[in-house]
């Protein structure tokens, strides 16, 4: 959880019992709920709103002149009324005291904020657990820090080798894989035995972006000891990476 100064804190919640009474005399509902989480969003140091995020779907009408309006969007249709009502009930709900609605909001807005980044992680490839060997190469891995998500780039020793397609967990598909946990991934690009082999220690790589926003969020300590691996690999080449 971002530290929030006294100062800080007393502002947010003045803040919050003004836009109470706005909605109470009628001010437009959308437009509270929007202001509202976005100053949250600033406060905790997260991006805010930005009008050019459009869902896939609006673009698609668009382009295909059935939707002449595109509507600008946060995640899915249902994520966003759901978001709506959350925040609302906040607003025109019973007053709460400013530790009542930052465990209700902050924290939470925070979390989805956490969700949509990608950290940095260290696996470990386990022994005698090479699945297929290539395209793609499967194989059993351990996360001894940080979290894995589809999509992430490889690294070993600084060089590149090989991106996640999948992981899987049994027969359950997912998307990430937090610290601790064993599961089997899908590697594009590598052949086991040539790039890598069982028993090798992995970086899983970053956007550049991403450890922009990195290094103003909470990490655990193993989670920011890669982070800062990742950043030492990154500025061999590009001192200002990362900044």
């Amino acid at each position: 959880m971002v530290k929030i100064d006294k100062n800080t804190q007393e502002a947010l919640h003045d803040f919050y019992l003004g836009m109470r009474k706005l909605v109470k005399n009628g001010i437009p509902r959308r437009g509270a709920q929007r202001s509202f989480e976005e100053l949250v969003y600033s406060i905790v140091g997260k991006e805010a709103w930005r009008p050019t995020h459009i869902t896939h779907q609006a673009l698609k009408e668009y382009v295909e002149g059935t939707n002449k309006k595109i509507q600008r969007s946060h995640g899915s249709f249902e994520d966003r009324l759901e978001r709506f009502d959350r925040t609302l009930e906040l607003l025109e709900g019973p007053e709460r005291s400013f530790e009542e609605w930052k465990e209700n909001r902050i924290l939470e807005l925070e979390e989805e904020s956490r969700e949509k980044i990608v950290y940095p992680a260290r696996i470990l490839l386990l022994p005698d657990h090479t699945f297929r060997i290539s395209k793609p190469a499967v194989v059993g891995v351990r996360i001894l820090a940080g979290r894995i998500h589809v999509g992430q780039r490889l690294l070993k020793e600084g060089k590149r080798v090989g991106q996640i397609k999948s992981i899987r967990s049994g027969q359950d598909s997912q998307k990430e894989a937090i610290q601790g946990s064993e599961v089997a991934i899908a590697v594009e690009g590598v052949t086991v035995g040539r790039q890598i082999n069982e028993g090798d220690l992995l970086l899983v790589d970053i956007p550049e972006s991403h450890a922009r926003k990195l290094k103003k969020m909470e990490m655990t300590s193993a989670e920011r000891e890669v982070y800062e691996e990742l950043l030492a690999i990154h500025r061999k080449e590009d001192h200002f990476w990362g900044h």
